[in-house]
């Protein structure tokens, strides 16, 4: 292409080409994949070099800490059928994170692949040294514990859609059979009328 400018009553050349998309250099590195898990490592972040967390789980600049820890790879699919080992699992758990400072809340996914448990502690540095000695921690059956703070959005709930359908097709008949009790208490006006 070629361009005359008036004012300089001279020619200049300008080349057009196709963009090239390449990586630059060797270092890929990942960015954080949501909005929520960004606010979450830089919580993490100020909550880890905060010098002066005081009452209510607050930590330097008063946010509020993050006090929700998720375990993973805690139990494997075979011993998520087994309540006594899960229990155990419990109970142990309880008294270990109990070092750390009060455990509120401990939920554990049975019904998640992943052996997900997470654990609800009332202040937040009891969360950061929590995940601190169990991320990498060994497990009895050769596994590494994965430990992080809740992103606060995912579900770790495993849902058996067949099992779902079912019930749900179980409440609409119960719902059905008590319409049909209920409209012989009605006067007849009232009464559902079906005609075919």
């Amino acid at each position: 292409l070629e361009k005359e400018e008036e004012e300089d009553h001279h020619k200049s050349l300008l080349r057009v080409e196709r963009a090239k998309f390449e990586q630059r250099g060797d270092d890929y590195k990942a960015r954080p994949q949501s909005w929520q898990k960004r606010q979450v490592a830089k919580t993490a972040t100020l909550q880890a070099v905060g010098w002066d967390e005081g009452l209510n789980g607050r930590i330097t600049g008063g946010m509020k800490g993050l006090t929700i820890v998720v375990l993973k790879n805690m139990f494997t699919v075979a011993q998520s059928q087994d309540d006594e080992f899960l229990e155990k699992m419990e109970k142990e758990l309880r008294k270990n994170c109990h070092e750390f400072g009060t455990v509120e809340k401990i939920t554990v996914f049975a019904s998640n692949p992943k052996g997900i448990v997470i654990v609800r502690f009332k202040e937040s540095a009891a969360a950061t040294n929590a995940v601190q000695k169990f991320n990498g921690a060994s497990q009895e059956n050769g596994g590494k514990i994965e430990a992080h703070f809740w992103d606060g959005v995912t579900d770790y709930t495993v849902v058996d859609h067949e099992e779902k359908e079912k019930l749900e097709e179980q409440r609409h008949e119960e719902f059905g059979d008590w319409l049909e009790e209920s409209q012989a208490d009605l006067p007849e006006e009232l009464r559902l009328r079906v005609e075919s």
